[in-house]
């Protein structure tokens, strides 16, 4: 018997009493010398010589081959998916990263999943199982029963099949989860799942699986790549403490860094900023005249109204005062 190039649909019948209905069902009634006594099943196999091939198979419901007494069964270059996977993707990553920086990405996979065997066989013979295309969500474990038969009557091909695994072999698109990226000169996915950093710039980070034909797509995130929240921050000071009032020391920064200036006597920050970013000089005796005084110029350099802008003689380093 040759079973070729068919496609089936195998969904519940609604009705429990009928047991199973894989897509191909064999299981031989045989009796014994007394016409009208119960049904036994054979000593020997009753069918031989099956071969399914190049069908395909939507499963929305128990498995794609239950035989029973078979010598003989090629399954061979079939097509298997669900019937309706109901994929949704959902991807949460850091909206900023540093460059050269990675973050970890968190994304989840709902799906329909189909929990039997792929294949089960009892009391077969000269099985073999080859060149078949598998979706995920299904249960990819062969098993095999019945005294007359044993692993050795199994040729399984198919990598991705497993032989009477305990627990079975339940294979989910959570495995096979895809990014891509708007511009990976930007930021790009490594192969452990991370979101790392390239160069400045913004980046769409999408995350998908393939099903079927067609890629299901997570909402895409934007991620903003920059020195980022944890980047690395260097800051000296050539003085650390004062003994006498309006010594000096230079302090020395990253380019761009958040910086609070508390008063380690008051508690209070030295100027009415409370912190700012330091992308220039800062000559901290203005602020000091401007916070008390409303002295619009810096005392030190006051023919410099403008040096907490950046401008003005201490140009690349921060100008400190004993306060």
């Amino acid at each position: 018997m040759i079973i070729r190039n068919n496609t089936f649909y195998i969904r519940s019948t609604g009705q429990a009493e009928w047991g199973n209905v894989s897509g191909i069902f064999v299981d031989p009634v045989v009796l014994t010398g007394i016409q009208d006594a119960p049904p036994s099943k054979g000593d020997i196999p009753v069918h031989r010589n099956i071969t399914i091939e190049g069908n395909v198979f939507h499963m929305g419901n128990d498995n794609v081959v239950t035989a029973n007494g078979v010598d003989g069964m090629n399954i061979i270059n079939n097509t298997i998916i669900r019937d309706d996977a109901q994929i949704q993707v959902t991807l949460d990553a850091a909206q900023n990263v540093g460059v050269g920086e990675s973050a970890e990405l968190n994304t989840q996979v709902t799906e329909t999943t189909l929990s039997k065997d792929i294949f089960k066989f009892t009391n077969c013979k000269n099985v073999t199982i080859s060149g078949n295309t598998y979706d995920n969500g299904l249960n990819l474990n062969v098993t095999t029963a019945g005294n007359r038969m044993t692993e050795d009557d199994v040729k399984i091909d198919d990598a991705i099949l497993t032989l009477n695994k305990q627990g079975g072999n339940l294979v989910t698109s959570a495995d096979k989860v895809q990014y891509v990226t708007s511009d990976p000169q930007v930021a790009y996915v490594d192969e452990q799942g991370q979101v790392i950093g390239v160069s400045q710039g913004t980046v769409d980070l999408t995350a998908y699986v393939a099903w079927n034909g067609t890629l299901v797509k997570s909402t895409p995130v934007q991620v903003t790549v920059g020195d980022g929240a944890d980047a690395l921050v260097e800051i000296s000071a050539d003085a650390t403490e004062f003994s006498a009032a309006n010594a000096t020391a230079t302090l020395t920064y990253t380019d761009g860094a958040t910086v609070s200036l508390v008063n380690p006597v008051t508690g209070e920050h030295p100027n009415h900023y409370g912190h700012r970013v330091l992308s220039g000089p800062v000559c901290m005796e203005e602020q000091r005249e401007r916070f008390q005084h409303g002295v619009p110029q810096c005392a030190h350099c006051k023919s410099q109204p403008n040096h907490d802008r950046g401008y003005g003689q201490h140009t690349g380093q921060a100008n400190l005062r004993c306060l």
